[in-house]
């Protein structure tokens, strides 16, 4: 018989043994908390790790892709696009060549970086823009904003995956600026 909570009342033991077994393990269902909020926040951090080496080993070229990403937005979108609709090719012609076998792995290490730090990049340049109207001036509370912002909108249904991605190609345009 079904009531309106859709509560079933059968005699097969293996259904009643399943039944109690959900209804009594919430001891079971509170552990998975935890581990919701420790991943995305173990996530950010390595990112935010991640960027720190980033700017600290290409000081140069991080705060060039930072002023373009300002001054250029859309020219390092469209440079950021170019850079993407390339990879395909080069990897043709790096498995057409016998020579370009090798080189494979090079160019999935060089797309790897250059999306990495078109990433950090993004996300420096917009935490700077929401610090500066906020009046706070600190490098990596930027950066860790812009990575939590990014992180967020990723999680935004249908539109966030398109507006993340449109943001790391600009970012990726302004490294690929950078030379």
């Amino acid at each position: 018989k079904w009531d309106k909570d859709f509560d079933f009342d059968f005699d097969w033991p293996w259904i009643q043994k399943w039944k109690d077994s959900w209804t009594q393990s919430s001891f079971i269902k509170m552990l998975w908390i935890p581990f919701v909020i420790a991943i995305p926040l173990a996530i950010i951090i390595i990112l935010l790790g991640l960027a720190l080496v980033f700017f600290s080993l290409a000081p140069a070229m991080a705060e060039f892709a930072d002023e373009s990403l300002r001054r250029h937005p859309l020219s390092c979108l469209l440079y950021g696009a170019l850079g993407y609709l390339c990879i395909v090719p080069a990897a043709v012609l790096l498995c057409i060549s016998i020579i370009g076998i090798p080189f494979i792995p090079l160019l999935v290490l060089f797309l790897l970086l250059v999306v990495m730090a078109g990433f950090f990049a993004a996300s420096k340049t917009l935490g700077q823009i929401i610090l500066n109207k906020l009046g706070v001036k600190s490098h990596v509370f930027a950066i860790l904003l812009g990575i939590i912002i990014l992180f967020a909108l990723s999680f935004t249904p249908f539109l966030g995956g398109f507006i993340v991605t449109g943001i790391m190609m600009a970012g990726s345009g302004a490294v690929l600026r950078s030379k």
